[in-house]
């Protein structure tokens, strides 16, 4: 149901969200994420972050801890009120140069040479890559394999778009 993909520099994310009152419902939420200074943008899958979680604030943070790492590839340490703020999420985030993906309370660089797909529909969605599917198509190919169906708008932004 749910699929956030980075593929050759460009970040996507569904905006297939359940309703929590009604499992069967969906509806459109946000899941791509920019933050205001425009140096950081996020996809997430998972409980779905919501305009009310101070979503500023937690790209802000993670803006800043970003670029602190920008000289040093590899993992990334995240405080304890970030990781609380994550919960059961994960997430790609990316900079201008950078990508990295956080899950089990880890955050680490992502080759980007390599796709990576997020979500319960990721193996779908890779493998329809591999297929030659572009990633947009690749994605609604994903969701149409999930017992849930529910074809959404896709957003995306170019790493290339970000601010240094």
């Amino acid at each position: 149901m749910s699929i956030c993909l980075l593929h050759n520099k460009e970040l996507f994310a569904d905006r297939a969200g359940l309703a929590i009152s009604r499992p069967s419902h969906f509806r459109e939420v946000k899941k791509l994420f920019v933050s205001k200074c425009s140096r950081l943008a996020v996809a997430v899958t998972g409980t779905i972050i919501v305009e009310d979680d101070n979503m500023d604030d937690f790209m802000n943070k993670l803006t800043n801890v970003l670029i602190s790492h920008k000289d040093r590839p590899g993992r990334v340490t995240l405080s304890d009120k970030l990781k609380d703020f994550l919960e059961d999420r994960t997430i790609i985030a990316v900079t201008r140069h950078r990508a990295y993906i956080y899950s089990n309370d880890v955050l680490n660089e992502l080759d980007l040479r390599v796709d990576c797909a997020m979500g319960s529909g990721n193996l779908a969605c890779l493998t329809a890559l591999m297929a030659g599917k572009g990633p947009i198509e690749a994605m609604r190919i994903s969701s149409l394999s999930d017992r849930l169906s529910y074809l959404s708008d896709i957003d995306s932004i170019k790493m290339s778009n970000l601010l240094e």
